[in-house]
């Protein structure tokens, strides 16, 4: 689930855009996950301004955090 709320992008435009973009970013890294986890994304502020390619290396970093600690 990708979150954006109103306090991160006040139009309702914004937040369907950095949704998209974030879903995007996951979709090629969905295959290292397996079946039984959940993520919740949570995007901030400064994600508004990442591109695509940006956005996928910052959550690449973020899952190799998360399965180095599990």
């Amino acid at each position: 689930t990708v979150v954006v709320s109103t306090r991160t992008a006040k139009s309702a435009v914004a937040r369907n855009r950095a949704k998209r973009q974030v879903r995007a970013a996951l979709t090629p890294l969905l295959r290292n996950i397996t079946p039984a986890h959940d993520l919740l994304i949570i995007v901030h502020r400064a994600a508004l301004d990442l591109t695509t390619a940006e956005l996928q290396s910052v959550l690449t970093g973020a899952l190799r955090r998360i399965t180095s600690h599990a």
